[in-house]
This record gives C-alpha cells, structure tokens and sequence, in this order.
C-alpha cells in the first residue's frame, strides 16, 4: 500500500504536471502557440512557438524542488524532477525526434535574450500519420485517441498531462487542491497564455473548443489549470471519400515501435 507521505508527493507531482506538463506548456510560459493541420491520409504538420521567462521559471523551480525533495524519499525519483526545463534544449529535442519513424522535423529553434531573461523556442514537423505525431513526443505529455463514433463519423481527443486515474477519480477534491496550488503560484504564472489551433480534412461535426471554418481554436489561461476538463481538446469531423484514417490510442513518446531504424 503507498504510505501518506508517497501519496502527498504523487499529488504534487501531478499538479506540476499539469502545470507544466500541459503541451505545448513549458514551465514559465508567458505565451504559447501551436498549430495542427492534417490531411485526409492523417498526415499533416504541427508547430508550436513558446516564450518562456527564466526569471519566473527559475524561482518557482526553487519552490517547486524544495516540495518535491521534502515530499519524496526517493533519491531517483527526486533527480528526475531536477531539470523540468529539458525541453529548451531544441537540440536535443530535434536529436531526439529524429529517432523516430513518420517524424520529419522541419525546424527547432531556441533563443535567449540574456538581458531580459526571455527565452523563446519553435517546433515544427512534418508527419505521416495522426499515430506517429503523438507518439513520437512532438507534442508533449498528451494521450491522444481517434476512433469512430456511433454514427460513422470520426472523434479525435487530446488529453494534456498525465493525471494518475485514482487521482482523477476525486475530481472536485483535486479541482480544490489544484486551485489552492494555482493561487500559491499564480504571481509566476498568472500571465499564462496557450492558444492551440487545429484544422481538420472534413466537416466538422461537434467540438468543445471555438469553431473557425474547418479549424477548432482552444484557448487556456491560468486559472483554467485547476479544472481537468480545460486540458482535454475535442472535435468530431465527418466521415468523407478519400479519408485514409486508422483509430489508435497512443501515449506521447509512447512504444519503442516507433524508434526510427538505425
């Protein structure tokens, strides 16, 4: 059985997640946004653009380390939470992204205005498939699931950050802890701005983000992170002549199937 003390810290490393984890979010976001467009074949590209101060991000990761450290028992699992900023490091990112099959990357940049502590980085990719897109890691901490609906149409669902089910499973407890969590930090992340837009192949049938033509726009902002439901995106387009689409369910980064031969 987890011991209270194991509990305690599984919790606030799942606010983190949440915090930080929710793609494209990275740790200190003032803003962020991405776009995903695909084909009737699922293929298609996605590209984010994310503008991160350091200033912030550093001094919550102060607060943030001494709860984990205090909470967690665990050497490994505490070392694994020390750098929860890895993916500024564009160059990994597209060392690692290139490891992957139906993955081409077209651009990964980073830059750091030292004066104002202002870091700035774009993703962009090419894909084969839906499938290889989020489980090649490109989009960060997300499950995502395409599957038929009752009537023949199709429904594609983005879960951002991993929430452990039990977890989950107290929604309005958690919704209040996260709240409390979210007003501690909100002098670091009050700003916080994620706009994500996606354009589909077909008609659009049922969505919960704004319509725009074939496009869904969803847009999140600080005090949406205490509510789970902010962080799932879905829309339901119409079965269409020449869709060429296979339903999965895939974890980001998720099976080493999709490791790009050497």
């Amino acid at each position: 059985m987890r011991s209270v003390r194991q509990s305690v810290s599984m919790r606030i490393l799942a606010l983190a997640a949440v915090l930080l984890c929710a793609a494209p979010l990275l740790g200190g976001c003032l803003d962020s946004d991405a776009t995903l467009t695909f084909k009737k074949d699922g293929s298609g590209t996605w590209r984010e653009s994310s503008t991160v101060d350091m200033s912030k991000a550093e001094a919550w990761l102060t607060v943030f380390s001494g709860q984990v450290r205090e909470l967690e028992p665990d050497d490994d699992v505490r070392a694994r939470h020390d750098d929860v900023f890895p993916d500024l490091d564009m160059a990994k990112r597209r060392k690692a992204l290139s490891k992957r099959k139906g993955i081409e990357v077209l651009e990964a940049t980073s830059t750091l205005d030292k004066k104002k502590k202002i870091h700035k980085t774009t993703l962009a990719v090419r894909f084969d498939s839906l499938k290889a897109l989020f489980a090649s890691g490109a989009v960060e901490d997300a499950t995502a699931r395409l599957a038929r609906t009752k009537a023949g149409h199709w429904k594609l669902t983005i879960r951002h950050a991993h929430l452990d089910g039990a977890i989950d499973a107290a929604a309005a407890r958690l919704r209040a802890l996260r709240e409390g969590v979210l007003e501690q930090f909100k002098a670091y992340w009050g700003d916080l701005a994620i706009d994500i837009t996606m354009t589909v192949p077909t008609r659009i049938i049922a969505t919960n983000g704004a319509r725009e033509g074939q496009a869904v726009r969803w847009q999140v902002r600080f005090g949406d992170l205490a509510d789970p439901k902010k962080l799932v995106h879905e829309v339901t387009f119409a079965d269409a002549e020449g869709l060429k689409l296979t339903p999965f369910t895939v974890a980001s980064g998720d099976g080493q199937e999709n490791a790009a031969p050497k």
